[in-house]
């Protein structure tokens, strides 16, 4: 069985897939499979897969009709059907790695035994100037530090330890795995550090590219209100799971700030979305609403939110809802400018 599969899905792609996909063949490290999925490009993203995949056999080319729903979880689902690796590494399109990444993850594995392994991530801008991010590199700069299960979930809630990671494929690929939602890959990420039998730390390099202008997470879809829904799911595993205080206090601060995000969301385009969109919207509002209890949580929720996260944080917690305030955002808004 090869060693590391790197799933890839692709959607009119074709400006970056040179850059992302030659990062991989470029890798010190051969025991690689690369598997991209097309998900139905009108550009000529397939035609240059192809042209990929001719130059170098390891590259395994899938194809999709495009649904709309801009789906991870559900395309990591599709591509397990080629994955032949051990070990799975995630990466979009306009992403790409260093040339040292994977040897330096298997190295990793290879001492620890390790289920995940974490390499160091940067912020790759358009002018190709890189910047750090919360969780580019391990805890306290410790390379040798490895986490447990419970240890991981917790510091990967608030992306303390980020998600780009060389995981097992029985993590990856566990059944109950959720593709309902956009977002579900970030719910299912945590999950897979939950229960990976621990967490390592490797060299290495992994690039987020942020210069894509048409990139799912630059553009406002009413698809992003089911972030609500994934969050409420995290909350309900960490209880599940009987997690300890402090765990259930960073997951239960991260539910509220995740809240409070997406209800800017709702102010800033509750213009722009048709009436049934907007019935959705909050019609997720209200699950999370009625999902999420934050009693035993208020105070130390409180810490660390801004003044104005702040105020819509006391003023949902005497009211259960900052769904109707969208006055006083314009108000805040204004006076901000």
């Amino acid at each position: 069985m090869i060693k590391v599969t790197i799933l890839m899905p692709v959607y009119n792609g074709s400006l970056y897939l040179q850059r992302s996909i030659g990062s991989v063949m470029a890798q010190t490290y051969a025991d690689w499979q690369l598997v991209a999925l097309d998900d139905g490009s009108t550009d000529d993203s397939l035609s240059v897969l192809k042209q990929l995949a001719a130059a170098d056999k390891r590259i395994k080319i899938m194809t999709k009709t495009n649904d709309g729903k801009g789906n991870t979880a559900r395309n990591i689902d599709i591509m397990s059907a080629e994955a032949e690796g051990d070990y799975i590494f995630y990466m979009s399109q306009d992403d790409y790695i260093s040339a040292d990444l994977l040897q330096h993850a298997v190295t990793r594995i290879e001492e620890t035994g390790a289920e995940i392994v974490v390499p160091d991530m940067l912020l790759a801008n358009a002018d190709g100037s890189t910047e750090q991010a919360k969780g580019s590199f391990p805890p306290n700069g410790d390379y040798s530090i490895l986490l447990t299960g419970i240890e991981a979930f917790a510091l990967c809630i608030d992306f303390s330890i980020h998600g780009f990671a060389l995981i097992h494929r029985r993590l990856m690929f566990a059944n109950d795995c959720d593709t309902r939602y956009f977002d579900s890959d970030e719910y299912n990420t945590r999950v897979q550090y939950l229960r990976a039998n621990k967490t390592a730390f490797c060299h290495g390099t992994f690039f987020y590219y942020q210069g894509n202008a048409e990139a799912m997470t630059k553009k406002f879809a009413p698809k992003q209100f089911q972030r609500l829904n994934t969050i409420v799911m995290l909350g309900k595993k960490a209880e599940q799971e009987h997690m300890p205080k402090e765990v259930m206090t960073r997951v239960r601060r991260w539910q509220m700030k995740v809240y409070l995000n997406v209800l800017i969301l709702l102010f800033n385009n509750a213009g722009n979305m048709s009436r049934a969109e907007y019935k959705e919207a909050v019609k997720r509002f209200r699950q999370f609403e009625h999902g999420v209890r934050f009693s035993g949580y208020r105070r130390s929720i409180l810490k660390g939110l801004n003044v104005y996260e702040k105020a819509l944080t006391i003023i949902y917690f005497a009211c259960g809802t900052c769904r109707h305030l969208h006055m006083l955002h314009n108000v805040y808004k204004h006076l901000k400018h």
